[in-house]
């Protein structure tokens, strides 16, 4: 099923973190209210979860958040937050802020944010990732959130179901020998164990 996601447009734009398209909401409305973009995923072994975000935002009053939530599908009951950002109103002077940087004087670029989160605990159950953002007031000021390149990922490499030692680490290059090049030359190339790294094998 694709993501469920009322409130939200798709963009094509040349500054997508990954693809033609991505996610995009005005951080901002008639409060108090909610944006929600969810979908009903089965986790895998060795699963994470990664995506990236970028916020802009320039209001008063009350602070909004944003956070990542896994929820029960059959009730949508919170199971866990795995991530939540907060903005940091103003106070005074108004400001521009990226990601909750202030932007300084002239033109700036708002970079995507990566975030990797492990969901390997909830293997072999059904859940809801959930994208949630809450506005507080009414039209305090403006602000918008951008989400792309929403993926689970898995490290079981060898498809038993399991993350152990027969599972090439993630950062292996299963397509090639780890080259040693002479630094070692008694040790033949092979490649990493989950969770290992070059000196375990030397």
């Amino acid at each position: 099923e694709p993501f469920l996601a009322p409130g939200f447009s798709f963009d094509e734009e040349s500054d997508a973190a990954d693809g033609e398209y991505y996610a995009t909401n005005g951080f901002d409305g008639g409060g108090p209210m909610t944006f929600v973009m969810y979908q009903d995923i089965n986790v895998c072994p060795c699963a994470e979860l990664t995506w990236q975000d970028r916020i802009w935002y320039s209001h008063g009053g009350e602070p909004r958040t944003f956070e990542v939530q896994l929820r029960n599908p059959e009730n949508n009951e919170l199971l866990e937050t795995l991530y939540a950002f907060t903005t940091e109103p103003y106070e005074g002077s108004m400001e521009l802020k990226f990601n909750d940087v202030i932007a300084p004087p002239g033109p700036i670029e708002n970079e995507w944010q990566s975030h990797t989160i492990d969901i390997s605990s909830y293997a072999g159950t059904n859940v809801r990732l959930y994208f949630l953002e809450t506005i507080p007031e009414y039209f305090t000021g403006p602000a918008q959130i951008d989400f792309d390149a929403i993926a689970i990922n898995t490290n079981d490499e060898d498809g038993d179901g399991f993350c152990d030692n027969e599972d090439a680490h993630p950062y292996s290059d299963l397509s090639e020998e780890i080259r040693i090049d002479g630094c070692y030359p008694d040790v033949d190339n092979v490649l990493l164990d989950n969770g290992s790294t070059m000196m375990d094998l030397i």
